[in-house]
């Protein structure tokens, strides 16, 4: 049974599948961690607000508008982050759907996903001010990159069937891993 009290983070336990959560400076619960087993469905978070994803739990449905999600080893489906959020992605750990779309504010800055070591992000949708950072030993696969946005792959990272459409950013260096990479007209490489 799932653990929730003002004031204290919620524990999503084994078995446990819970909807409609909220976190962050919106709520009354700073953050929620998901324990393997656990699935959380349609879950918000505001700033200052955290999802961590244990391995062996799933989330489906989550709006970041400011916080931070953190999925290790676990599943991240249909997300959507606003300006602020951030998700990392670590070993074990896939995101699938995940749509980007923020602002490039000094404060707040961009909608982030960042893709670690051994994790991976499928179908990513980069919008303005969205921001795909492929880490060494992460990998991206199907990812669009639309005005405004950009995909970052950095040393040792993978990108596979990147689509990049005008007005996009397309970074890599010398020891990225890039295949089947399409800029279209008007995207910037």
């Amino acid at each position: 049974m799932a653990f929730i009290y003002p004031g204290s983070e919620i524990a999503v336990f084994s078995g446990d599948v819970l909807s409609g959560l909220t976190a962050g400076d919106a709520s009354v619960y700073p953050g929620i961690v998901v324990e393997s087993g656990g699935t959380v469905i349609n879950t918000n978070l505001s700033t200052s607000g955290y999802l961590e994803l244990d391995p062996g739990a799933v989330a489906i449905g989550v709006v970041d508008s400011g916080g931070k999600v953190l999925v290790d080893g676990a599943v991240l489906s249909d997300t959507q982050v606003a300006t602020g959020g951030v998700v990392g992605v670590e070993a074990g750990g896939v995101a699938i759907n995940t749509s980007l779309s923020g602002t490039t504010s000094v404060i707040l800055g961009s909608a982030v996903l960042d893709i670690g070591a051994g994790g991976s992000a499928i179908g990513t949708l980069v919008f303005s001010g969205g921001v795909e950072t492929v880490s060494s030993g992460g990998v991206a696969n199907g990812t669009t990159v639309s005005s405004g946005g950009v995909q970052g792959v950095l040393s040792g990272g993978v990108a596979i069937d990147t689509t990049v459409s005008a007005g996009g950013t397309e970074g890599i260096n010398d020891r990225s891993i890039v295949s089947g990479l399409a800029i279209l007209n008007g995207g910037i490489f």
